[in-house]
């Protein structure tokens, strides 16, 4: 086999170019325009490999496709392409490859891919592509990759898709998918890439999810999941990228997570967790990027956390942290914020500090607030009688009334800040 790159000269068109010629519709004039973005490997008659990328091809793919029978690998990505799949791509049956990803198809997925029985790679990502994940797809068994990201597919996520044993890449992110995880997932023992952001995903991620140990990239971002972050994810020591962001989490995170060693990333941004950092966060030696904002964390921020030999992102604002920063072990930042963390106090000119204050004036706020009773419910009692009592019972009521709202916040009927009313 020889790869034989055409360029604009009649003299250099081969065999490949006489099959690439069988197909006028996909821009024939465009194609001559554009040789050197072509380049096609054959075999004998027949031509095997055929890549047509980022050649600005416009109009539909042609049903005379279906008549390069010997094609083995077809890349056309990064074009303009347009119109629907041609059912005659299922007559491709030798094909391994199929690339059609970053264009501008419309339509469903031909019932008839499901004859490419020894397809490996199928990419259709970034087209607008809709309706619902083709059955047909769950019997290419030997598929280990793909990719239908950023397209317009709705309903569930068909059990059927742990038929896929051999998959490692699936990522069906940036779609009107609905409905839970299948636990089915479970069954994709390869898989180290597994992205569902962007979707409208609901209920518990499943138990299964966090024992799938060959993890390297988790991506369930910006759906609407309701759980906690169990201690069995400590099992994903493989994982270098975890994402859960804008989602409806609840609980504390767990101690297990600083036995993920190789973790780069840990974004759990907005969502409704809450109790404090776990110093065992340490152990993660290689995290880049550490990003909790947008919840209900409190206590301190243990030093040997900011101090992570790789970290250079921290963002931890709008939780309810307190106490001073370990400014000396967070000054290697490259990007942090720590602001809208009301109780919390220093400087360091590595952060964005929003309202914080240097510790000494916040230790003089409190000081000067002892003088005055202290909080709204000293200054209560300090007035005595029922007025006192008055007080506290209102604040009380107050408090159990936020605390409602926060446990009912897991299936999302509270708001995103997550912040307690003042007991005043």
């Amino acid at each position: 086999c020889t790869m034989i790159r055409l360029v604009r000269r009649v003299a250099a068109w081969t065999i490949c170019w006489l099959a690439v010629a069988l197909v006028p519709g996909v821009g024939a004039g465009s194609l001559v325009q554009n040789a050197d973005f072509i380049a096609c490997q054959h075999n004998g008659p027949r031509c095997e490999f055929l890549e047509v990328f980022g050649a600005d091809l416009t109009g539909s793919i042609p049903s005379e496709i279906g008549e390069l029978v010997g094609l083995k690998h077809l890349w056309m990505e990064e074009n303009r392409l347009t119109g629907t799949l041609p059912t005659e791509l299922g007559n491709l049956v030798q094909l391994i490859t199929l690339d059609i990803s970053l264009n501008e198809l419309t339509g469903t997925v031909p019932l008839e891919l499901a004859k490419l029985s020894g397809l490996e790679e199928l990419w259709l990502e970034a087209n607008h592509l809709d309706g619902p994940i083709p059955p047909g797809i769950f019997g290419l068994t030997a598929l280990h990759t793909l990719e239908l990201y950023h397209n317009d597919f709705s309903g569930p996520i068909p059990s059927h898709i742990g038929l896929l044993t051999a998959m490692t890449v699936l990522d069906l992110g940036r779609n009107s998918l609905t409905g839970t995880m299948p636990a089915e997932l479970k069954h994709l023992v390869s898989l180290h890439d597994l992205q569902l952001s962007f979707n409208y995903l609901t209920g518990l991620v499943p138990e299964e999810v966090w024992s799938m140990t060959t993890l390297v990239r988790l991506e369930l971002h910006d759906n609407q999941l309701t759980s906690k972050i169990p201690p069995e994810v400590g099992q994903l020591t493989r994982l270098e990228r975890l994402y859960l962001e804008k989602n409806y989490l609840w609980g504390s995170l767990p101690d297990e997570l600083g036995r993920l060693t190789a973790l780069l990333v840990l974004d759990v941004f907005s969502n409704y967790l809450t109790g404090t950092i776990p110093a065992s966060l340490s152990g993660m030696t290689s995290l880049t990027g550490l990003h909790i904002e947008h919840n209900t964390f409190s206590g301190t921020l243990p030093a040997a956390v900011a101090g992570l030999p790789a970290l250079r992102a921290l963002d931890i604002d709008d939780n309810h942290f307190r106490g001073p920063l370990p400014a000396a072990e967070m000054a290697h930042l490259v990007e942090c914020d720590v602001s809208n963390n009301r109780r919390m106090c220093g400087e360091t000119p590595a952060c964005e500090l929003g309202t914080l204050r240097p510790c000494r004036l916040v230790a003089e706020g409190d000081a000067a607030r002892d003088e005055r009773g202290g909080w709204a419910h000293a200054g209560a009692r300090a007035r005595g009688g029922a007025l006192g009592a008055a007080a506290s019972v209102s604040g009380a009521a107050l408090w159990l009334a936020w605390r409602a709202r926060r446990t009912r916040s897991g299936q999302g009927s509270a708001g995103r800040d997550g912040r307690a009313p003042a007991l005043v």
